[in-house]
């Protein structure tokens, strides 16, 4: 926060003369006031950029939620695209019946037959 000011006067004829503080007006800028201002600086940055933050993040909302709805959006329509489909029924077919009672019978018959061969001989 140093600064120097130069200041001119100039006279009706053109005559310019640099003027000059009083003795007591200029004091020395202090250490104290050096760190001060340095830090006063640093704190409008930090205030900026948490400023920018804020805007980024309303931002990145806005754009979460509208791919949210456009998501919804093609959901939506490819949900009413596809017809419902009722599930089959659980019903056994008669002739898969008819064939499994088949292959009890002949497997019942053959083993039959083969135990009657191993006491018959």
């Amino acid at each position: 926060m140093e600064f120097t000011v130069v200041v001119t006067a100039r006279s009706h004829d053109g005559v310019e003369l640099p003027l000059q503080p009083a003795a007591g007006a200029a004091k020395a800028v202090t250490a104290e006031k050096k760190v001060l201002g340095r830090i006063l600086s640093e704190l409008v940055a930090l205030r900026a950029e948490v400023d920018n933050l804020r805007l980024e993040e309303a931002s990145a909302e806005k754009a979460r939620a509208c791919f949210q709805e456009r998501l919804e959006l093609v959901q939506l329509r490819l949900e009413s695209s596809i017809p419902a489909k009722d599930l089959p029924q659980r019903s056994s077919p008669g002739w898969l019946v008819g064939i499994g009672v088949a292959g009890a019978i002949l497997a019942t018959g053959s083993l039959i037959a083969g135990l009657y061969s191993l006491w018959a001989a």
